[in-house]
């Protein structure tokens, strides 16, 4: 009987210990969960080689030992009024180079900025005068979006609810119609054939953006 007694108490600590380890163990899991975009620097560096996004996490990382990856990706795709993706209007080109392609065959002198996996984000033109110089970047990837919440893919409709008092003309040479904001146009996928100012209410509501320009 005593014997008995014993196995029990012996299976019974046994019990109590493992339930311990699980549950120290079920905090470091989550912690673990929580820090997935908190990312150590040793991890940036073999993980993240998209110069930018590495340059990017670099800035960061003077301020902090820990980064949010989602943070630095949202802010690389938010289109502001003079940049986009760390690249500014009035910007020399030379900056920026090594990010970008020339536009093969095209005589302009537009460059075009792709991700790491090769797919196409903008076309950066530089001034006519001073080639060296960024003049405006046009975005193309449905990922940007503006501080407003406005990406490619989306409306006019949409775009009127965001500004009301959003300015359209048309342009003949080019077959489209733009609906500018300050400092950002939005080059629509319909045509009126003119070069002057449209009413917006002759504008289809259903006409979608195609690219987001800054200059």
């Amino acid at each position: 009987m005593k014997q008995l007694k014993n196995i029990i108490t012996f299976f019974f600590f046994i019990t109590i210990i493992y339930s311990c380890k699980t549950d120290k163990q079920q905090p470091i899991k989550q912690e673990k969960e929580s820090i997935k975009n908190n990312i150590e620097k040793p991890e940036i560096v073999n993980n993240y080689q998209d110069k930018i996004v590495k340059k990017a996490i670099k800035e960061t990382l003077k301020k902090s030992n820990r980064v949010n990856i989602d943070s630095i990706i949202k802010d690389l795709f938010l289109i502001k009024e003079h940049s986009f993706y760390k690249i500014a209007i009035g910007d020399a080109l030379a900056t920026h180079k090594e990010k970008l392609k020339k536009d093969s065959g095209d005589t302009l002198n537009r460059y075009i900025l792709y991700d790491k996996y090769n797919k196409k984000l903008a076309t950066i033109s530089t001034d006519p005068l001073k080639k060296e110089i960024i003049q405006a970047i046009e975005i193309n990837s449905e990922k940007a979006k503006t501080e407003k919440n406005i990406s490619i893919g989306m409306t006019f409709g949409d775009l009127l609810k965001k500004h009301p008092e959003i300015i359209v003309t048309g342009s003949e040479t080019e077959k489209c119609t733009y609906a500018n904001h300050g400092n950002i146009t939005y080059r629509l996928d319909v045509s009126y054939n003119t070069s002057f100012k449209i009413e917006n209410s002759k504008v289809k509501r259903t006409a979608k953006i195609k690219s987001i320009i800054i200059k």
